[in-house]
C-alpha cells in the first residue's frame, strides 16, 4: 500500500515526457520540443555555473558565521546552500545573518561574555554557554567582540561580491 503511495508524484512527471516522446513525432511541434530539449542542455551549463557559485559561497559564509563547526546533518548542509540560493533572487535577511553571527560567536567566545557581563563565577559563565547554545542571543552582541565584528564585515563584503557576480550570471543566463 506504501508504494502505491510512494509513487503518485512521480506519474504526472511520467506521463509529461511520455507525452512530449509522442508528439515529438508531429511536424508543428517536434521541431518545438527539439528546441526545448537543446535549451534544456544549454541551461543545465548555466545552472552548473550558479551552483558553484552558490556552494562557494554558502561553504564560505557558514565557515565564518560558525567558526566552532557546525554538525553535518542534511537539515543543516541544505540550510547553507538554500540561504544563498534565496539570495540570488533578493532575499537578502540580513537580520538572520546578524543573529546567526551572534550565535555563532556567542558560542565560540563564551569565556568574553564574563568580562561583559560583570567577570561570571564558572556555574554562571557554563550556564551563559548553554544559553547560547539555545540560541538565546540576548546576553551577547556582536559589537562587543572585535572577531565577531570582523566577521561581520567580512560576510556583508562576500555577501556583496556574490550578489553581483549572481546578477552578472543571471544576466548572462537572461540573455543567453
Amino acid at each position: 500500500s506504501s508504494g502505491i503511495n510512494a509513487e503518485w508524484p512521480l506519474r504526472p512527471g511520467l506521463v509529461t515526457i511520455r507525452l512530449l516522446q509522442f508528439l515529438q513525432i508531429s511536424s508543428i511541434i517536434g521541431p518545438k520540443i527539439t528546441m526545448i530539449n537543446k535549451m534544456l542542455w544549454d541551461l543545465l551549463f548555466f545552472v552548473s555555473i550558479i551552483a558553484i557559485f552558490i556552494v562557494a559561497y554558502g561553504v564560505f559564509t557558514e565557515a565564518i558565521i560558525y567558526p566552532a563547526g557546525k554538525s553535518m546533518e542534511f537539515t543543516e548542509v541544505l540550510s547553507s546552500l538554500w540561504k544563498p540560493y534565496i539570495h540570488l533572487y533578493g532575499e537578502l535577511a540580513l537580520d538572520d545573518i546578524e543573529n546567526e553571527l551572534s550565535a555563532g560567536y556567542c558560542i565560540l567566545h563564551a569565556d568574553a561574555m564574563s568580562t561583559v557581563h560583570n567577570n561570571y563565577t564558572a556555574k554562571e559563565l557554563q550556564k551563559a554557554f548553554e544559553d547560547c547554545k539555545d540560541n538565546d542571543m540576548r546576553k551577547f552582541k556582536c559589537d562587543d567582540n572585535e572577531s565577531c565584528r570582523l566577521a561581520r564585515n567580512i560576510v556583508r563584503v562576500a555577501l556583496m561580491i556574490y550578489m553581483c557576480l549572481g546578477a552578472v550570471l543571471m544576466l548572462n543566463l537572461l540573455i543567453a
